[in-house]
């Protein structure tokens, strides 16, 4: 199944004064504020978010209390102590921070990784894997992974480590993460899902789904619904498996109607809207419109991603919007295949948000609000694909920046390989 995770590389950048809790070592590229090219994962699109959310997004960043500029002031406080190798002292402080925000995936990350040199293990286990839950940010995501990576390696679980060494690259690549993971030995293989397979109605199909852990963000109960479409290729239709939670949580799931049952192919969308954190990710699936190629039907299934993120109590306000194309392969004798996500349109970016007050933020604050507005960038491309008459098919960059593309997205795929 493709899964939206590995299309979207985005790098929300982490415009901080250091980045510690970054993970990958002090010393690699991925932990400087300089380094906001990074990468793309699960999905993107030409649609940007509208002047009007901009604004509004401002004008509620603006409005951030006094309990978040000290909020602020305590992670501040931490990284600085974190970056002395004060380890027990950052984590006390990162522990105030969380009074006021105790979800916040920053904030857990920062206590990931100072626990991590403190050699508290299970601190740091814990910790990360609670930023994980309150973070759909790819590239803090990434970052926790390598945590989490370097915990199991910490133990002795190679291949626990290994499976979290691949995830984080799937996110971003990072040089640091690419010898970890060669060292450990590779990528630990997964069972096969419970829900991969065919299942006789959609009803069974999203009783599966719901029971899943690893699809959502937000813990516990889970509802799976049949989405409305108006897609040309009938064979194909969409669920909505989403959480009940007080925000939103949810993922689109592309099914397809095979000879032999109901099965999951591809996720085609995200909408997380946890109602904090400042994080707003929205998305529409289009169209669905399928085309012969020999004995196959080719569907390109069309969906946007748009993800609203503003960081640091508002200081920095970042962006991924993206155009997926996901190509699908019907066949009358064998499974649906979802051969590959082609993100059509890209861009990312970070910038500047609220502008704090000098006379009533610190030093350390107003240098966050500096790093944000000078580490603000912008970064787009298009891709074009075709394929041939046998099924030999061509991913092109036609303008912009290749680097925040997936990995070997660009050039010769087959279509019709199983």
């Amino acid at each position: 199944m493709v899964s939206l995770r590995t299309v979207m590389r985005s790098s929300l950048c982490l415009v901080m004064l250091s980045c510690g809790g970054g993970g990958e070592g002090s010393g690699s590229a991925s932990a400087s504020a300089s380094s906001n090219r990074s990468s793309a994962s699960p999905g993107s699109a030409s649609a940007l978010p509208s002047a009007a959310s901009a604004s509004s997004a401002r004008a509620s960043a603006s409005s951030a209390s006094a309990p978040g500029m000290a909020h602020l002031k305590f992670l501040a406080e931490g990284r600085k102590l974190s970056k002395e190798k004060q380890y027990k002292q950052a984590i006390a402080s990162f522990d105030k921070a969380l009074v006021t925000a105790p979800n916040d995936a920053r904030v857990l990350s920062e206590i990931g990784y100072a626990a991590l040199l403190d050699k508290d293990l299970a601190r740091s286990e814990d910790a990360s894997e609670k930023a994980l839950k309150s973070s759909s940010d790819p590239k803090l995501r990434a970052q926790v992974l390598y945590n989490l990576g370097r915990v199991a390696e910490a133990r002795e679980d190679k291949g626990l480590a290994a499976k979290h060494y691949k995830q984080s690259l799937e996110l971003r690549e990072n040089g640091e993460v690419a010898k970890r993971l060669a060292s450990v030995g590779g990528a630990k293989a997964e069972a096969p899902s419970a829900c991969n397979q065919a299942f006789p109605s959609i009803e069974a199909l999203c009783s599966c789904q719901s029971k899943r852990e690893d699809l959502l963000v937000a813990p516990g109960t889970k509802r799976c619904q049949a989405l409305k479409s108006d897609f040309a290729e009938k064979r194909l239709s969409v669920i909505e498996v989403s959480a009940e939670t007080m925000g939103v949580d949810a993922s689109k799931l592309l099914v397809a109607k095979d000879a032999d049952g109901f099965r999951v192919v591809a996720e085609v969308g995200r909408t997380y809207v946890p109602g904090a954190f400042g994080v707003n990710n929205e998305s529409t699936v289009k169209s669905a419109i399928g085309k012969k190629l020999k004995q196959f039907t080719v569907v390109e299934v069309i969906h946007v991603q748009e993800n609203h993120d503003a960081n640091l109590a508002g200081l920095e306000v970042c962006h991924e919007a993206y155009e997926i194309h996901t190509l699908c392969v019907l066949d009358e004798k064998a499974p649906t295949r979802c051969a590959l996500a082609i993100p059509v349109e890209s861009s990312i970016g970070c910038g500047p948000g609220a502008e704090p007050d000098p006379s009533e933020t610190d030093a350390a604050i107003l240098a966050m609000a500096k790093s944000a507005k000078d580490g603000a960038y912008k970064h787009e491309a298009k891709t074009s694909f075709s394929w041939d008459e046998n099924g030999e098919l061509t991913v092109k960059l036609e303008r912009g920046d290749a680097t925040i593309l997936p990995k070997s997205l660009l050039g010769k795929h087959a279509l019709l390989a199983p």
